[in-house]
């Protein structure tokens, strides 16, 4: 069966970003990029977490889209398209939550897999699967558009698939998959520029794909999609400086190819593709994960995406091949989750990426 490596940005594999700035409009939306049919829908999501049973608005993105990030003021979203080596930036509308493109920028790289923006909204991240490096912008707040920064592009080994940036803004973490590790940068809080953290890379199994870091920054988590571990690593603090947690790796399902953190870092979510199923974990202080009871649970056919609610209370599965969503309900406490009335929501051709807002 094809895999579909899938990225990472930010702190969590599927993002919920804070609101930045006034309670508009457009909170409590599910973002869905669906590579088959090229666009980008809209889920409504209720006060319970459920999900509108049909997108409130469907864009075209023009070529399949891979990824994409949504500034944390909802003014803008970036979207990473691989064919075309390129950013479109969409305006996102304060009452509807609705996309406008409003400017496409080059990436100068080849198959760009991963994009990640920080949590003040002011540098971009772009690392690609065919070049060597990662590209750096600077966001313009009032416009959203994006400068190169000073020194960018910053060498990295190609075949990268995921990047994620430290909830701090103090690091970035780049998975390469050609190399089976992580390689780690300390980020200039000044100009967003780039620096190799002491010990970079650090081995993560033979195939690593989705990052994702802890709320609390303790921790960061790396699947390894073409076995059925997950690698736990702790963070040293102030250097950014990785190290194994005892224990690790963890063994879940088969190709894992994306994770979710709640906001306590208490439970992680990791979809099996090849499986077909959702696992759940407890987070111990020590970063070691535990499988929770009742855990994994069925979903559609290769689930490449999973994403949280912005209160946590549900959690979203997107089924590549069978163009579904699945929908749980979530116990903040213990993580367990179990289907709404309505499991299955239809989307697109080919979902491959979400994030909400909130």
């Amino acid at each position: 069966m094809r895999r579909f490596w899938v990225t990472v940005t930010l702190f969590l594999v599927a993002i919920t970003f804070g609101c930045g700035g006034s309670n508009n409009g457009n909170s409590n939306l599910l973002y869905v990029a669906d590579s088959g049919a090229s666009d980008i829908s809209i889920y409504k999501i209720g006060s319970d977490g459920s999900l509108s049973s049909s997108a409130s608005s469907t864009l075209s993105t023009g070529n399949a889209p891979i990824a994409f990030v949504i500034r944390p003021d909802k003014k803008f979203l970036y979207l990473l398209r691989s064919s075309n080596n390129d950013v479109q930036i969409y305006s996102v509308n304060s009452s509807t939550g609705a996309l406008t493109l409003s400017s496409t920028v080059a990436t100068n790289t080849t198959s760009p897999k991963a994009i990640a923006i920080n949590s003040s909204g002011t540098f971009l991240y772009v690392a690609s699967s065919g070049s060597t490096n990662i590209s750096a912008y600077t966001v313009d707040s009032s416009s959203g558009g994006l400068t190169a920064i000073s020194g960018s592009p910053y060498a990295l080994p190609a075949g990268a698939s995921s990047l994620a940036i430290a909830p701090s803004g103090k690091y970035l973490y780049a998975a390469v998959t050609d190399r089976g590790a992580i390689y780690g940068f300390q980020i200039d809080s000044s100009s967003g520029g780039l620096t190799r953290i002491v010990g970079s890379p650090f081995s993560a199994g033979i195939g690593p794909t989705a990052l994702a870091i802890a709320p609390n920054e303790s921790f960061v988590y790396v699947t390894d999609n073409l076995s059925t571990r997950i690698y736990a690593l702790s963070i040293q603090s102030g250097s950014g400086i990785l190290f194994s947690v005892v224990g690790s790796p963890f063994t879940v399902g088969s190709n894992p190819s994306s994770i979710a953190i709640d906001s306590s870092s208490a439970h992680l979510y990791v979809t099996n593709q090849n499986s077909s199923n959702v696992g759940a974990y407890s987070i111990d202080s020590q970063g070691a994960l535990s499988q929770l009871s009742g855990s994994p649970y069925s979903v559609g056919s290769t689930p490449v995406f999973v994403a949280l609610s912005p209160s946590g209370n549900a959690l979203y599965v997107a089924n590549h091949s069978s163009n579904t969503i699945n929908q749980f309900q979530v116990n903040s406490s213990t993580g367990q989750s179990t289907a709404f009335s309505t499991a299955t929501i239809s989307t697109s051709s080919g979902p491959i990426w979400m994030s909400t807002t909130k």
